[in-house]
């Protein structure tokens, strides 16, 4: 069985010197600890002992996990919280996605290219209506994306247990989003401009750097079909859609033939069903893959691979779903 060893990255550190200065491999140390990113001072558990295989931390001898991880650029903080801090009989790993919203009042001629749309019109946000923008647009996506997934770690891993010690039973972890807004730039890991369409203007078209009002609606799709032909109507659900973006999930149908952007293709259309109605297509609908974000950071609390985790799909009453 192979060793974890704590390291402090030191100055002139590099994933190859530290594979080399414990006899592993930097792909061990790569999945052991979630990613490439260095800095001096930051704790790596460094499997050891290996003979020129990748050696990963298994079972018990992953590391009791990190409370909480600080966001970088472009990633957001995550935290886990014990059934004593949640009232639930469960973990919980709670995504923060810090995001600076920028209001725009003007733009030239009154008008903007968005997404592939032009000369969208565009006018002042009204006093007040932008702070409820705001707080709409957070309520709707904590609503959509708390709750949908539970993961458990494997049997061996006992940090996971409630109460600790040898009489503590083992607990799941549910997966919850926190989205809050800076005040400037620094300290976001989004900065995302936001206009208001003119009266009359009836575009959705946005990014996930350029959002209108029109976030705050679902989009009915009638006219997808999957692969065989037959149309799946859906509606999507917009914020939740361009939340996920930010959150590094890609389109449904992102490795579709033709896919390039933003074109139909690549919200299922001419594919799998599911793909149409999944959230990150043009539906409403999670599967395991839109449990990716918590997955993933839940290797880096705790240096169990990700393989090694299983995931629950839920509906937005808590109920096991299978997609």
């Amino acid at each position: 069985m192979s060793l974890v060893t704590r390291y402090e990255v030191r100055p002139n550190d590099s994933i190859d010197s530290i594979a080399a200065r414990f006899k592993t491999t930097p792909a061990a140390v790569i999945e052991a600890n979630g990613g490439t990113l260095l800095w001096i001072g930051k704790v790596l558990w460094v499997p050891t002992g290996g003979n020129g295989g990748p050696q990963q931390p298994q079972g018990q001898t992953g590391r009791p996990f990190l409370r909480t991880i600080q966001p970088q650029l472009n990633t957001f903080v995550s935290e886990i919280l014990n059934p004593a801090q949640t009232g639930r009989d469960e973990f919980e790993l709670r995504l923060k996605l810090p995001l600076f919203l920028e209001k725009i009042d003007s733009a030239p001629n009154g008008t903007i290219d968005l997404a592939a749309r032009k000369y969208v019109s565009v006018v002042p946000w009204p006093m007040g209506t932008f702070e409820t923008f705001k707080a709409d647009a957070k309520a709707k996506a904590e609503r959509f994306w708390s709750f949908r997934f539970k993961i458990w770690p494997p049997a061996e891993y006992s940090f996971f247990n409630w109460p600790g010690g040898p009489g503590g039973q083992p607990k799941g972890v549910a997966c919850t989003l926190s989205v809050f807004y800076t005040l400037s730039r620094q300290g976001a890991s989004f900065r995302i401009k936001c206009y208001r369409r003119a009266a009359g203007e009836t575009t959705a078209s946005l990014d996930s750097g350029n959002w209108t009002d029109s976030i705050l609606s679902d989009q009915a799709h009638d006219e997808l079909v999957d692969k065989s032909g037959t149309k799946v109507p859906t509606r999507n659900i917009t914020v939740a859609h361009e939340i996920g973006h930010l959150l590094g999930l890609d389109h449904s149908a992102a490795n579709a033939i033709g896919c390039t952007g933003s074109e139909m293709v690549c919200y299922g259309d001419g594919g799998e069903a599911w793909q149409i109605r999944n959230i990150m297509g043009a539906g409403d609908e999670v599967n395991k893959s839109n449990a990716k974000p918590w997955w993933e950071r839940i290797v880096q609390h705790t240096g169990v691979p990700k393989e090694q985790w299983t995931v629950y799909t839920l509906d937005s009453n808590g109920n096991p779903k299978y997609l």
